[in-house]
């Protein structure tokens, strides 16, 4: 019996966007508990309640922002929405990540955190919808998104641990580097692994993943 996985993974192009739509997610389930680990660090504002604060602004930006780029992408498409989008999100946690190793005034760290969720976008929503795009059978459509769910598990659960032990053991703001390099080098993928080209409206939209908004 043939594996229902190693088939849809074998449709053009498919492991492509499917392995870079992973690897964009990390920065969803990182960049939150990163923020705190960061900011709390003794070595920087050494505060747990300032840590709380700007990684909350972080998480209600993304919340309010997330649903507005889901109806961007479904006018404009993906790669038109999402491209700008990652680049302004992670030059901006590189921003946050510099501010707060110089000790800036807290005004920026709030800043430049609800940028970043403003920014973030709902990855996993976006590769389900690329899924949708490429397969049309339904089974393989719910092992495509069944495929999606375990690589979220992956994500969440990984993701806050690598964070953790980059923190605490290499420095204050590597986990926060690392899901930069994630994002960069997910998206970048993402874009040149075959995006739906035309807009999608109605059954097909990308919907907002409520994980995104409430597990970073």
């Amino acid at each position: 019996m043939a594996n229902p996985y190693k088939q849809i993974l074998s449709k053009p192009g498919a492991w492509q966007f499917s392995a870079a739509g992973l690897l964009a997610r990390f920065p969803i389930s990182m960049a939150g508990i990163g923020i705190v680990l960061m900011i709390s660090d003794g070595a920087l504002y050494g505060s747990y309640g300032l840590a709380g604060q700007v990684s909350a602004a972080y998480i209600v930006a993304q919340a309010i922002a997330a649903p507005q780029i889901a109806k961007l992408i479904d006018v404009y498409g993906q790669a038109r929405v999402m491209r700008p989008a990652i680049a302004v999100s992670m030059t901006s946690l590189a921003a946050l990540a510099v501010v707060a190793t110089n000790l800036a005034p807290t005004v920026w760290l709030f800043l430049l955190a609800a940028i970043v969720g403003a920014t973030m976008g709902s990855i996993g929503s976006l590769v389900r919808t690329r899924w949708g795009a490429v397969v049309s059978n339904p089974d393989e459509l719910h092992t495509a998104y069944s495929l999606e769910s375990v690589l979220d598990e992956v994500v969440f659960v990984v993701g806050p641990v690598l964070a953790t032990i980059l923190a605490t053991t290499v420095h204050p703001t590597a986990g926060i580097a690392v899901a930069i390099v994630a994002a960069v080098v997910g998206g970048s993928r993402s874009s040149r692994s075959g995006a739906p080209s035309r807009p999608r409206t109605g059954a097909a939209r990308a919907v907002t993943d409520p994980r995104s908004c409430a597990c970073a």
